[in-house]
C-alpha cells in the first residue's frame, strides 16, 4: 500500500497516550502559543513564532484540562485530576509563558 504524502506544513510535536481518566482539553492553542501535557503532570509551552519551549511544573496529579485566556495569550489555566489528595487543583500561569 502507498503511504500518504507528507504535508510540509505539518510537524509532529508530541505523541500522547490515552488512559481511563476523563480529559477535557489536553492541547491548548492561542495566537502565540501551543501548550500540551507531558508525562501527565507537566505542561510544555511552545512559542509558535520562535519555536522556543518552556516546561511548566507544579501539578502533583495528571493534568486533565488546559486553556488559554481568550483575552490574553500569556494567561494559561490548567486543572489536574486531583489524584494526589482527592481535590482538583487549578493553576493560572502567566509569567512562565513569556519565553
Amino acid at each position: 500500500s502507498e503511504s500518504a504524502p507528507i504535508d510540509p506544513n505539518c510537524n509532529t510535536v508530541s505523541l500522547m497516550k490515552s488512559d481511563k481518566r476523563v480529559y477535557r482539553n489536553m492541547i491548548a492553542v492561542s495566537q502565540q502559543f501551543i501548550c500540551y501535557t507531558v508525562k501527565g503532570n507537566l505542561l510544555r509551552v511552545i512559542d509558535s513564532a520562535m519555536g522556543e519551549k518552556v516546561l511548566l511544573r507544579g501539578h502533583e496529579s495528571p493534568v486533565v484540562d488546559v486553556r488559554f485566556s481568550p483575552a490574553d495569550d500569556n494567561v494559561l489555566c490548567s486543572v489536574d485530576s486531583g489524584e494526589s489528595d482527592s481535590s482538583n487543583h487549578i493553576h493560572l500561569w502567566h509569567s512562565g509563558l513569556q519565553i
